[in-house]
């Protein structure tokens, strides 16, 4: 920071500093919170303007959180965040992306249904998982209801153990426009995506 000496970065810089080391006793950590992102919203975008600087990021208790939306009514600046989600097979960043991509290569056929159960559970999984993501679910909600096709995914994954307690009912609050794709959704799958990988019984 120090090599951009300009008056609005200077500024707010100082502004930061003031509130961490002047205001968290007085106002408390969860107004100073609040206060740390709409600063370093602003910050990050005056630092646009400078790309061969680094972003500035902000964790909060381990987590990195992004701002998502933005209000201001009454004078008051209102800041929502999502916590960025963890890494996901689907993106391709799980850290047992490998062991998954050979399972699927292996038991999982290029159409129609698997040879062994545990191969139509990795199927199902797979299935949902590219409806929501893709989709939004928007091929697997039909008025209001989930369709056929995609429950009978969702039966094989709790016949098999798979843990699915809720699925349904979240599953029904993400319909289309209304999809979270957040850190909530991201631990969802990958708790059925572990328990799978972790199965003993592949030959199932």
């Amino acid at each position: 920071m120090d090599e951009y000496q300009t008056e609005e970065l200077t500024e707010l810089r100082n502004h930061l500093l003031e509130l961490s080391d002047g205001y968290a006793e007085r106002y408390g950590r969860d107004h100073i919170y609040n206060s740390f992102q709409m600063l370093l919203s602003q910050l990050n975008q005056l630092l646009e303007k400078h790309p061969d600087t680094k972003r500035i990021t902000f964790d909060y208790k381990g987590k990195s959180l992004q701002p998502t939306e933005y209000d201001h009514k009454e004078g008051v600046v209102k800041l929502k965040f999502r916590e960025e989600p963890p890494p996901t097979l689907w993106d391709g960043t799980h850290p047992r992306q490998a062991e998954w991509n050979a399972l699927w290569e292996k038991l999982v056929p290029d159409s129609g249904e698997a040879d062994t159960r545990y191969g139509e559970a990795l199927r199902a999984l797979g299935r949902l998982e590219h409806e929501y993501y893709n989709n939004g679910f928007c091929n697997a909600i039909e008025d209001r209801r989930i369709t056929d096709f995609y429950q009978d995914f969702i039966d094989h994954l709790i016949s098999f153990g798979a843990p699915m307690d809720g699925f349904e009912r979240w599953m029904l609050t993400q319909e289309y426009s209304s999809c979270d794709f957040d850190s909530a959704a991201a631990r969802r799958f990958n708790a059925i995506e572990t328990f799978l990988l972790d199965y003993d019984g592949a030959q199932d």
